[in-house]
């Protein structure tokens, strides 16, 4: 019996020793959300972000999550900011999420992540195409991802009695620096 704990035990360092924590640097990292209306271009940045993942000794990356918080999305036009924060109903779900569901690889080039994507209390799984690049200081992860508001449930704001409307389609470009 003592022979299977310290084989468990020996187990567990093990494996708690081959995987490296990364996590998410706001301040090196940037998400901008883009979009169109019938008046002109716009665009949000996400100004609160959270997230982390594992690196296993492989360089298999697993368990990838990533979150924005609604409020901490911001235009340079404060309508915009308000508009965007009610259509996404702040007041109920006050977080973004992405979280990853298959490990992949990472020294690739670029590599297919697939994972769920929660907006507005709906999830989706989604995949995305990401661009890695590693240096002695951590991980970035760049790409971007274009989604149709009304598949989240999000109706696309619209401003003066709805003469000003926001197209459905918005672009999420993102380049997220991990460090362990």
């Amino acid at each position: 019996m003592k022979f299977l704990v310290y084989l468990f035990f020996g187990l567990f360092v093990t494996m708690s020793q081959a995987q490296d924590l990364y996590e998410l640097n706001p301040t090196k990292s940037s998400v901008l959300i883009e979009g169109s209306s019938s008046l002109h271009d716009w665009e949000m940045e996400a100004k609160e972000l959270a997230g982390n993942f594992d690196l296993n000794e492989d360089k298999y990356l697993e368990t990838l999550i990533f979150e924005a918080t609604v409020s901490g999305l911001v235009s340079d036009k404060s309508k915009m900011t308000k508009l965007a924060q009610k259509a996404l109903k702040v007041k109920e779900y006050s977080k973004i999420t992405f979280k990853s569901s298959s490990p992949v690889l990472i020294n690739e080039e670029e590599i297919k992540l697939s994972g769920f994507l929660s907006v507005s209390g709906v999830t989706k799984e989604i995949e995305l195409s990401l661009r890695p690049e590693t240096d002695d200081n951590g991980i970035k992860l760049e790409g971007s991802y274009s989604l149709k508001m009304t598949d989240y449930g999000v109706d696309p704001p619209k401003a003066l009695l709805g003469a000003i409307k926001t197209d459905n389609e918005v672009i999420i470009n993102f380049s997220l620096f991990f460090e362990s």
